[in-house]
């Protein structure tokens, strides 16, 4: 729970935490978490989750004229394992977007915000040259104990060198167009939302990578 002074109290969806500038991610939000989200002025949310949406926050998107795009061979198809790992062609629709500058700012959001949104956030990660220590540390952190070691077994081996990295992509991808437009709550929020550690011996954010074009 974040304060606002005069402005109020502001509530983060469950397992909110900021990837990049502009790019944040959650587990599927409530009414009680609208008024916060507001604040990051989202033009972007990718649901990487199978079941239907509520009503309520699909009229709060249109009425916000947030673009929702829906990721998963098995939307709505209501029938999943819990256990099933996301495909790979989703995340590479899903990594795809979000080298998109024009989509900013941009939140990735699932069911509980752990394993579907860990592991896209976990392959972006990848292509910006983590480590894979430091990535596994960052999926645990949001994904808790019951992390899955399938998840974590799929981004040690999934292939950067099948996304296409646009020479127009975000600034923190070392490409040259900003994201546009900056969100207010961050001056709000606590350091410990953010999905990436600032000390010492953390990956480099926003570094020039060599990528296929």
């Amino acid at each position: 729970m974040i304060r606002g002074g005069r402005m109020g109290t502001y509530i983060p969806p469950q397992n909110f935490g900021m990837v990049e500038e502009d790019l944040f991610r959650s587990a599927q939000p409530d009414e009680l978490n609208f008024p916060f989200l507001e604040k990051l002025h989202l033009r972007t949310i990718i649901s990487l989750a199978p079941d239907e949406l509520p009503q309520s926050l699909l009229m709060w998107l249109e009425d916000q004229r947030i673009d929702l795009v829906r990721l998963g061979e098995d939307v709505g198809s209501g029938h999943r394992s819990p256990w099933k790992p996301v495909s790979e062609e989703t995340v590479l629709e899903g990594l795809r977007l979000l080298l998109e500058p024009s989509r900013y700012p941009l939140l990735v959001m699932c069911n509980l915000g752990r394993h579907r949104t860990g592991t896209m956030i976990g392959c972006l990660r990848k292509l910006q040259g983590w480590n894979l220590t430091s990535i596994l540390e960052e999926y645990r952190r949001h994904a808790g104990p019951k992390f899955r070691l399938l998840n974590e077994q799929f981004i040690e081996l999934f292939d950067i060198d099948l996304v296409h990295v646009p020479p127009q992509c975000p600034q923190w991808l070392g490409g040259d167009s900003p994201a546009p437009g900056r969100d207010e709550a961050l001056t709000m929020l606590p350091q410990t939302t953010r999905s990436c550690d600032d000390s010492a011996g953390s990956p480099t954010h926003g570094r020039t990578l060599s990528h296929p074009r």
